[in-house]
């Protein structure tokens, strides 16, 4: 049971990871100009975006927060899951 929650997390971590890789990429790309995609990405990233902003002090800027929360789903992948026994 431990192992198929562990898949299942690794598997979220995954999917958040390309999706704020695929937000800046985009965002890169396009200038910031909107479509369909940039908002699904932006529907599917901003609750993770809002919540590594409410635990980052104020002065860490606006433009920092999506690089900030990159890594944190990252270190999440490297550190948490081989603990879980996920291999990935």
């Amino acid at each position: 049971m431990v192992a198929v929650l562990a898949e299942a997390l690794n598997w979220l971590l995954a999917l958040f990871m390309w999706a704020i890789i695929g937000r800046l990429v985009l965002e890169l790309i396009t200038g910031g100009h909107r479509s369909i995609f940039s908002e699904f990405l932006r529907r599917l990233t901003d609750p993770l975006f809002w919540v590594v902003r409410q635990a980052m002090p104020r002065f860490v800027g606006d433009r920092f927060i999506p690089v900030l929360t990159l890594l944190l789903v990252i270190v999440l992948r490297l550190l948490l899951l081989p603990l879980l026994g996920v291999r990935g």
